[in-house]
């Protein structure tokens, strides 16, 4: 394996029956070629950050016309979400 760890290790990091020290969890990262943010993003508190992030670089490649049914849409779910929380 390129980043020097063997597959059966990186098996049991994949099953969570082990989680790697600091420098095979960055040896990690560098092998699959991401961020720490992205690898991370659905378990880290300001994870919404990042995928809001993610999401606006997303829209860089769809039309002004397209961009703005899709952020209407956006504001409409967060709309109905704060009225359910308040209700």
């Amino acid at each position: 394996m390129r980043i020097g760890l063997t597959p059966n290790y990186i098996s049991t990091v994949e099953r969570g029956t082990a989680f790697p020290r600091y420098d095979k969890l960055i040896a990690i990262i560098h092998g699959l070629e991401v961020s720490a943010d992205a690898l991370f993003c659905d378990v880290v508190e300001h994870g919404t950050e990042f995928k809001a992030s993610q999401l606006s670089r997303l829209l860089d490649g769809v039309s002004s016309e397209k961009q703005h049914r899709i952020l209407e849409m956006v504001e409409l779910m967060v709309k109905q979400a704060r009225e359910v929380s308040a209700g």
